[in-house]
């Protein structure tokens, strides 16, 4: 769509944009909207810079990075302005391979909430029908890495073992989650051993809908990370969700601390799970036999 304000205005309902943007450095969870300390300031190590956040839950058992900020926009160039400023803020490193390597994960959500105005049109009802909060979470994973092609040392050493260590406990959940709907067993996944997989634990058990965007190199140097890449790809499509209602009836709570509230897709016919493990099946073939 062009970059426009749009008008969602109405005399019963008013709307509201807003965009959180939050890192995961280390297994620690960092802010992206909150501005980096003063240049004058002489330069620390990161955690001691930036205040980091804990993860906790809602009334519903969702977890949430406890502190991160929520800006309301109003335009789609204010979105994409706090978007660039966290990618300035956010950790980036060169190495051998990556000049601008990312040293974390981040996830940028835009949340939409609508509610009931008042009889006066002039406040949001707080004891009337429930308001209704949709987020849709962008997220980009840092790249899984071998220290010995990357020549990693120190903090970079560091960063990228706790990257691969997030990554490797996503895919066991991964792998969990497709054990369970092949089995129909019940077994938990080991989501509490990592900060990115307890942030995704609702949109991977049921509470959303997922998908995943695959970067792979046709470097024959890289053949060895590309057939483990889509290794990942072929799990994590194998692993199908359904998102159920859920309704939340403390209104006042759910406006003042964005309690979500969730209704199925209105595609809900063409938005059902599907899976190319098959292709993907063929394409780790052939990175393997190529390699």
């Amino acid at each position: 769509c062009s970059l426009q304000q749009v008008d969602i205005e109405h005399d019963d309902v008013r709307y509201g944009v807003f965009v959180q943007y939050v890192e995961i450095y280390n297994n620690y969870c960092y802010d992206l909207l909150v501005p980096p300390p003063p240049e004058k300031e002489p330069a620390k190590p990161r955690p001691p810079t930036r205040q980091s956040l804990k993860i906790s839950q809602d009334e519903t058992g969702h977890r949430y990075v406890r502190e991160a900020i929520w800006k309301e926009v109003h335009t789609p160039e204010e979105a994409f302005e706090l978007l660039h400023q966290g990618q300035i803020t956010r950790a980036t490193a060169a190495t051998d391979l990556n000049a601008t390597s990312s040293r974390s994960h981040s996830i940028f959500t835009i949340r939409l909430v609508s509610a009931p105005t008042s009889m006066r049109g002039n406040d949001v009802q707080r004891d009337g029908p429930t308001p209704h909060v949709a987020d849709i979470s962008l997220v980009d994973l840092a790249g899984s890495e071998r220290t010995s092609r990357t020549n990693s040392t120190g903090d970079r050493r560091k960063e990228a073992g706790a990257i691969n260590k997030s990554l490797s406990v996503l895919r066991d959940c991964m792998k969990a989650l497709r054990r369970n709907q092949d089995n129909g067993s019940r077994g938990k996944p080991k989501f509490n051993e990592s900060s990115l997989t307890k942030l995704f634990e609702r949109f991977l058990t049921g509470d959303g809908l997922a998908a995943m965007v695959v970067c792979a190199s046709p470097a024959q140097s890289d053949a060895s990370e590309t057939a483990h890449v889509f290794d990942f790809a072929k799990v994590a499509s194998d692993v199908q969700v359904e998102a159920p209602v859920h309704v939340m009836q403390d209104h006042g709570k759910l406006l003042d601390h964005g309690v979500r509230t969730h209704t199925r897709p209105a595609c809900q016919e063409q938005c059902k799970p599907r899976t190319f493990g098959s292709f993907i099946t063929r394409l780790v073939s052939f990175i393997e036999w190529k390699s």
